[in-house]
């Protein structure tokens, strides 16, 4: 059966037995996008059976080699180009897409509003970038000008990069202060690494662009991400980094994302994929990217 049939009988990708090594091939020998299996018991009036029941991803194939040989590093290069292109949302940098639901920014009882009424000083030779970045931030929908009067009003602070350059950043201390904060377990490189079974042997790395501005923000909390610069005043539609909370909502809505897909670790934004064989590979990253 296809994968979203076994999903509609609450059969998940967790709960299937996983690959055989050997990988299963279509009729031309293309290798399958074989998923797993399940035990059944099925029933026709008077008579039953014990099955075993495949699972198919239906909507992808996998691309092509000689079956009896593991594909040669050009080969591979051409899968990826290949699944890169059946994908071309996933991998447009050009497009900062939204994930749906907005997250909320809950305060403390008691909290006391905050607010900067004059910009820091910036350096002459740093005006021209910060700005670009702005009219950047500004193009993708992440921030958006502010006009009127706000409570909350935060200090842009700009900070050298190692090699060169100037990174664009807001201090967000006083408000963290007051920000309830929706504790969410955040995963160590050590914990991700010992959780993966021994003996993988094909790994693909991931790494989301821009990760926590595709969370939107609730429209009744922007205001509390108002920041003054020397060319005006700001606010975050966006979840900025620097907010107490923004690693939470990223990690829970990541983990959420890929708690179905086998064979992957992910500390935020870095996602690891790790399978025994090329073919159980292919067919887990094209799950993900999906």
């Amino acid at each position: 059966m296809g994968e979203g049939v076994a999903n509609s009988l609450g059969i998940q990708q967790r709960h299937l037995c996983p690959l055989p090594s050997s990988g299963l091939f279509a009729a031309d020998q293309q290798p399958s996008t074989y998923i797993g299996t399940f035990p059944a018991s099925l029933e026709l009036g008077d008579r039953k059976a014990e099955v075993t029941v495949s699972v198919w991803n239906l909507r992808l194939r996998l691309p092509r080699w000689p079956h009896n040989r593991e594909p040669t590093p050009g080969e591979q290069a051409t899968h990826a180009s290949e699944i890169i292109a059946l994908f071309p949302k996933v991998f447009d940098t050009t497009t900062l897409w939204e994930m749906s639901g907005a997250m909320r920014i809950c305060l403390v009882d008691g909290a006391q509003p905050s607010a900067v009424t004059a910009a820091r000083p910036i350096p002459y030779s740093w005006r021209g970038e910060i700005k670009a970045q702005l009219d950047d931030l500004l193009e993708k929908d992440i921030i958006t000008k502010v006009d009127y009067t706000t409570q909350w009003c935060h200090a842009l602070v700009p900070v050298p990069k190692k090699n060169s350059g100037v990174r664009l950043c807001v201090d967000l201390t006083r408000l963290n202060r007051c920000v309830m904060r929706p504790a969410y377990p955040l995963r160590s490189p050590i914990d991700a690494v010992t959780s993966m079974e021994q003996g993988s042997k094909w790994f693909t790395t991931m790494n989301a662009m821009m990760g926590y501005f595709q969370i939107p923000i609730a429209e009744e909390d922007q205001d509390l991400t108002g920041f003054i610069t020397l060319g005006g005043r700001y606010k975050f539609k966006r979840v900025p980094m620097g907010l107490v909370s923004s690693g939470d909502e990223y990690n829970r809505r990541g983990d959420q994302a890929l708690e179905d897909v086998s064979q992957t670790v992910k500390i935020e934004d870095d996602v690891l994929v790790y399978d025994f064989t090329y073919r159980q590979h292919l067919s887990h990253v094209i799950s993900v990217l999906e």
